[in-house]
């Protein structure tokens, strides 16, 4: 079992679930993207987050308010990055590059009660 940075460990009474944190790709740092972001600052189930958006500066001004209301948070957990989601391709590579977690890469969890089995994104 990895102990590294990018596990987890959630206790469940007896059994004990070792989860890998996921890397984020966000598209689109509008509304709810930044809504999004603004969430995810105050949460601890994900190693990195990008932020993606054809416009650069707006991706930006969501990874700078992290940093701003949040200076505790390490720098590098939040990026920013710009994508034209229309090319699917960019967007595909851009997540590869970032070993993003995505639903193809899920695998089933190696746990030991039934009840807690489930779907856990691994970069693989």
């Amino acid at each position: 079992m990895n102990e590294g940075k990018d596990w987890a460990r959630y206790q469940n009474r007896s059994t004990r679930l070792v989860v890998k944190l996921m890397r984020i790709l966000l598209i689109g740092a509008g509304g709810v993207g930044d809504a999004i972001v603004k969430i995810a600052a105050g949460r601890n189930f994900f190693e990195k987050l990008i932020v993606s958006d054809y416009d650069l500066e707006r991706a930006q001004r969501s990874v700078d308010w992290v940093a701003q209301w949040h200076p505790d948070i390490p720098s590098d957990k939040f990026e920013a990055a710009h994508i034209d989601a229309s090319d699917s391709a960019k967007v595909a590579e851009l997540a590869k590059k970032a070993c993003c977690d995505t639903h193809s890469k899920c695998r089933r969890a190696e746990v030991r009660a039934e009840h807690l089995s489930g779907c856990a994104g691994r970069r693989g």
